[in-house]
């Protein structure tokens, strides 16, 4: 089991930020997993957003749930936290179209208790894929 940790209200606050980033993209059309592994592997110390207009955007109507890219957008945020994993080790363990499978069955729970589950599933994953 994972380790209970609870983080700050201004450590919560950038997860929420996060969260609303990757809800925008997704209602902008962008395809989210292009969009994450471009994010994830930003340098949080001198982003370039004047790239992003370059990522592919979806070609299909359906599109993405914005509720569950915003989720998904804070999970990760949570994650690095939680466990201080770089970006491009999460987009291993935990690529968009994995954190979209298995959104309706975490997303529901508390975000500490969420977040505990995620990262013992991405113990089990880490065994398995690294």
């Amino acid at each position: 089991m994972a380790e209970t940790m609870v983080i700050s209200m201004s450590d919560l606050y950038i997860c929420d930020l996060q969260g609303d980033v990757f809800r925008s993209y997704a209602d902008e059309g962008y395809d989210m997993e292009a969009f994450t592994r471009w994010y994830l592997n930003m340098d949080p110390d001198r982003p370039d957003w004047s790239t992003v207009d370059a990522l592919p955007r979806r070609s299909d109507d359906a599109g993405y749930d914005a509720d569950a890219a915003e989720w998904i957008g804070f999970a990760y945020s949570y994650l690095v936290m939680r466990t201080g994993k770089t970006g491009d080790d999460l987009l291993r363990l935990a690529p968009f179209d994995w954190m979209l499978k298995i959104y309706h069955s975490v997303s529901n729970l508390v975000e500490e208790r969420a977040v505990e589950v995620l990262m013992d599933m991405l113990s089990e994953r880490e065994g398995s894929v690294g």
